[in-house]
């Protein structure tokens, strides 16, 4: 129980509640006191006076202290809590009268420098010397004298030592009880109210922390429903961003999971064919060499020799995007014209189109169309674009690559006629291995690696290939270049 941060933030509370209910009090009995004593002095301000007055006739050639007492009885019957002390020049008690009961202070001697503040009318309340109690300062009333022909001072304590302090008389006084009665309700009453806010918002914290709990237990659908613009609301907000992010990393993984599943699938598939076809036309060539004629063990080898390009390829290809990813390519960049590339790359396929019987042309315009690349990677990345649309494109179609300004860009696209790309395809073309249609992909040749690559390579000068397809009417493959290498990402 004492560990939830609700019984901790209540204890808090209490603790602070119960300093500051004892600061109260005491300043409050500090004020009171105060009071107590500015007012005894201010009613009493002229009684020293009114006694120097009366007694300085008395005082000129000794102390009759019979007949000083005789006149202090008479004002004692109005304030008879009043002890009186005669100073001389020096502050030193030349006689006291004291109440019946207090103790003699002797041969005491009174600081005089509030006895001079007071003289100079400064503001009450001022503390003075009590001889006969000497540990605590109390009001008094001072006015000068002469004392046998010598100055001095009357020197009056408003509260005698019989009367300790005003405070002490209005301690059991009904204004103090009902003062104490209500500082004690108001108290408890905060206390309550602090409790029950203090449960509410832990309710709401608690709420957050249940959420959380299951969510690291893998409920992942799980969100804090809290929609305050407070901090918790803003925590409970930035918690459920935080799921959203979380989940969608899982769910990345959990799908680059699967590519790699594939992926290793793929290869092993693409490399365990041709090997095994190698395997077995040289097994063939070497148990039936004496029967098979010239021809037969050229037309064997000619097999072994495609399916070893064809292992070539996939490993050169497979390393190739090994680097791209990894970021191990150094760019070279330079600027060139992407129009001459275009045209060299379509006199490069030519003849393979022409074999294939589909029209291989460019559509260039009269621009040279200057970008800021990796010529030898731009290279790459249109030829395996060509190659692709030529693979797909049947008999009688056409491919044609267009280059053309776009503002501060150079846009390179490849168009095919052929059978165009299911839309539902198009998220995963780029995908490595990936094949739109399994079994006439692996008869056309290829391992699914060309999209993979052109992509990456694109990716790596700042840009993106984009895909649009209409089945049975093409697919148009497309990517902007920098045309004066301020592209962002670009080196």
């Amino acid at each position: 129980m004492f560990k939830t941060f609700y019984t901790k933030l209540s204890l808090l509370f209490l603790l602070l509640m119960l300093v500051l209910g004892a600061v109260i009090t005491l300043v409050s009995v500090r004020s009171l006191d105060r009071f107590a004593n500015e007012t005894e002095q201010k009613l009493n301000m002229t009684l020293a006076s009114t006694l120097s007055s009366r007694l300085e006739p008395m005082l000129e050639d000794d102390i009759p202290d019979e007949v000083v007492e005789a006149e202090l009885e008479r004002i004692r019957q109005v304030n008879p809590r009043i002890e009186v002390y005669l100073l001389d020049d020096g502050g030193f008690v030349l006689a006291q009268y004291l109440l019946e009961g207090t103790e003699s202070a002797g041969s005491a001697r009174v600081s005089l420098e509030p006895v001079r503040r007071f003289l100079d009318g400064e503001p009450a309340p001022i503390l003075g010397d009590d001889p006969a109690s000497p540990d605590r300062p109390k009001p008094f009333s001072a006015s000068t004298l002469e004392i046998m022909g010598k100055p001095g001072y009357v020197y009056v304590i408003l509260s005698g030592a019989q009367f300790e302090s005003v405070a002490g008389m209005v301690r059991g006084s009904y204004i103090l009880k009902a003062a104490a009665r209500a500082l004690l309700i108001s108290l408890l009453v905060t206390g309550l109210v602090g409790l029950l806010l203090f449960g509410f918002l832990t309710r709401r914290l608690r709420a957050v922390t249940s959420t959380v709990s299951q969510f690291a237990a893998g409920e992942y659908e799980e969100r804090v429903a809290d929609q305050s613009g407070d901090e918790l609301g803003q925590l409970a907000s930035s918690f459920n961003k935080m799921a959203d992010t979380i989940v969608a990393h899982i769910e990345e993984m959990q799908r680059i999971d699967r590519q790699r599943r594939e992926l290793v699938a793929n290869v092993s598939h693409d490399l365990r064919s041709p090997l095994s076809s190698m395997q077995g036309y040289l097994e063939t060539i070497n148990m039936k060499e004496a029967e098979l004629s010239r021809e037969q063990i050229r037309d064997y080898l000619d097999v072994v020799s495609r399916n070893a390009q064809s292992l070539s390829s996939l490993v050169s290809e497979l390393f190739e995007l090994s680097k791209l990813d990894a970021d191990q390519v150094s760019l070279k960049m330079e600027s060139f014209s992407s129009s001459e590339l275009v045209q060299d790359l379509v006199l490069k396929f030519k003849p393979e189109a022409d074999v294939k019987g589909v029209e291989l042309r460019a559509e260039l315009g009269d621009e040279l169309h200057l970008v800021h690349a990796d010529i030898a990677l731009i290279e790459r990345a249109i030829g395996n674009l060509v190659d692709n649309a030529i693979r797909f494109t049947p008999a009688g179609g056409r491919v044609l690559v267009r280059t053309e300004r776009v503002g501060e860009e150079v846009g390179i696209s490849v168009c095919d006629s052929g059978p165009g790309i299911p839309e539902h395809e198009l998220d995963h073309i780029f995908e490595r291995f990936y094949r739109v249609d399994k079994s006439r992909s692996r008869e056309l040749g290829g391992a699914g690696l060309g999209l993979a690559i052109t992509r990456r390579i694109v990716q790596l000068h700042g840009g993106d290939v984009s895909v649009e397809s209409v089945v049975g009417s093409g697919t148009t493959f497309s990517f902007r270049l920098d045309a004066n290498g301020k592209r962002e990402g670009a080196p």
